[in-house]
């Protein structure tokens, strides 16, 4: 079964920190991740998170997205959709979350944005793939901790039909995939592509999608070391 983990990009009220804790304890959740908070934990921050303190003893604070090349996947949440053709706010609906979310063991970070501006496209662009939680369209922002609830009892309910074990490659192997694709997508094109950074984008997308093994990863990177070799 998947690990599930929140990561908080600057939070900014320690309620919401304490709320998300909780949700963590109610869907077996692995680990609470802070992107710098704007905020401190506090009393408040433990008196929400009943039942979820211990996500609070052991929150790990990293200084960007970047920096969580252990997961082998991360799945960005938003509240603002793209127009059509845009691949980096193209979403999956949460009932759907299961069709993007990796199977076996692996270790899946949930990234929520800011409580007032969200996550920058920079942002979005560090993860795998975009959830969206459909709401009314006059008010269609949740606050952070209920977003942070049901993307988690979503990603939860999810989880739970996937027991086979099998070993899935980090994000580490993925992004060493992704830049040998990008290279060989630079060696090759010529001026009928211009939009070579939504096909590597693509292929991002798709290797979520998939939920390829360690196994295929390994037969797809060797064949394309081998086109790299050719050219």
């Amino acid at each position: 079964m998947p690990r599930l983990s929140a990561i908080l990009v600057a939070p900014k009220t320690p309620g919401n920190i304490g709320a998300v804790a909780r949700s963590l304890a109610n869907f077996d959740g692995d680990e609470l991740v802070l992107v710098p908070p704007r905020c401190k934990v506090t009393t408040r921050s433990y008196s929400r998170a009943r039942g979820g303190e211990r996500f609070l003893d052991e929150r790990r604070v990293v200084p960007s997205l970047s920096d969580l090349d252990d997961y082998h996947a991360l799945l960005a949440t938003t509240g603002i959709l793209g127009g059509h053709g845009n691949l980096r706010r193209t979403p999956a609906e949460t009932d759907a979350i299961g069709d993007v979310l990796p199977g076996g063991d692996a270790r899946v970070g949930l990234v929520f944005g800011r409580e007032d501006v969200g996550l920058d496209n920079e942002e979005i662009e560090l993860c795998d793939h975009v959830v969206h939680i459909p709401a009314c369209e006059d008010y269609p922002v949740l606050n952070l901790s209920h977003a942070a609830c049901v993307v988690l009892y979503e990603a939860y309910m999810a989880a739970r039909t996937d027991e086979s074990g099998v070993r899935h490659p980090p994000r580490s192997e993925k992004q060493a995939l992704v830049s040998l694709f990008e290279d060989l997508v630079g060696r090759v094109k010529d001026e009928s592509m211009t939009n070579e950074d939504e096909i590597v984008l693509a292929l991002k997308r798709v290797l979520v999608r998939s939920d390829v093994t360690q196994a295929e990863f390994g037969a797809l990177f060797k064949f394309l070391r081998h086109v790299e070799d050719q050219l």
